[in-house]
């Protein structure tokens, strides 16, 4: 059995499941680390440990990228002030 071990910036890199929300908290994690300008699709890919093929099965390009950024932001903040 083999571990998988994190990236050097401290995420875990994705594994066999959710690649769409993984990619997600890979774009979420760039983003803080650069504003929005560091947010590219290719480095989300690598972000979450894999190729930048597989991002684009979820995403068509970097704008449709940030749109679910965006709307997980507001999903977030909803639920947040709900509380």
């Amino acid at each position: 059995m083999s571990s998988v071990s994190a990236d050097p910036t401290g995420r875990k890199p994705y594994h066999n499941g959710a690649l769409h929300s993984a990619l997600i908290e890979a774009s979420i994690a760039l983003a803080g680390e650069g504003g929005p300008d560091r947010l590219i699709l290719r480095e989300a890919a690598r972000a979450a440990g894999v190729s930048h093929s597989a991002a684009y099965r979820h995403f068509a390009d970097r704008e449709a990228l940030l749109a679910e950024v965006a709307r997980f932001a507001r999903n977030e903040l909803a639920a947040r002030c709900a509380d």
